[in-house]
């Protein structure tokens, strides 16, 4: 597992299968337990973490989006190295106006050229749940279905039960509103 794991993350550093990677400076890689027992799929890389200069960051790292998941893992006292953090789209989407990168929302073409590498953290990690943060990655796997429908909602994907949850940024969004 650790060896396809390194792997995986070295073709999604490198990857150049699409628009938005040939132009994208940051790139998201995994991290958690190559032995988790929960693959956490966010939507992809926020503003926030484009702000440092990393050009390689990890899904949710450094964001209030991660307070957030932190908080309930030590709420409900939850094992972090039984989760493993994905995201559906590997590098930043953004438009660039006036010299300027403003993020936008993934598309679902762009999120499909990532879906290999989700299919393939599933093979490695072998998880007994996913959870799905976000309409995103949730539409990797039910085409057509919204995040506020699904809340919650055991779905089957390759065999492994699924949970469709909103993503921390809709929670702050929420909260904010």
């Amino acid at each position: 597992r650790p060896l396809a794991r390194k792997k995986m993350d070295a073709l999604m550093r490198g990857c150049h299968d699409c628009p938005v990677c040939k132009y994208s400076k940051v790139r998201s890689v995994s991290f958690g337990s190559s032995q988790a027992s929960v693959l956490v799929i966010n939507e992809g890389i926020y503003h926030s973490q484009v702000t440092d200069g990393d050009t390689v960051v990890y899904p949710l790292q450094g964001t209030p989006e991660m307070e957030i998941i932190d908080a309930l893992i030590d709420t409900y006292c939850i094992n972090r190295q039984q989760l493993f953090f994905m995201n559906a789209v590997n590098c930043y989407t953004c438009t660039r106006v006036n010299g300027k990168d403003i993020e936008r929302a993934t598309n679902r073409q762009e999120a499909e050229y990532c879906r290999g590498y989700i299919e393939d953290a599933i093979r490695i990690i072998d998880p007994v749940l996913i959870l799905l943060l976000g309409n995103i990655p949730l539409n990797l796997f039910c085409r057509g279905r919204t995040i506020n429908e699904m809340h919650g909602k055991l779905i089957n994907i390759n065999g492994v039960q699924a949970m469709p949850l909103y993503s921390p940024h809709a929670l702050i969004s929420m909260r904010e509103d």
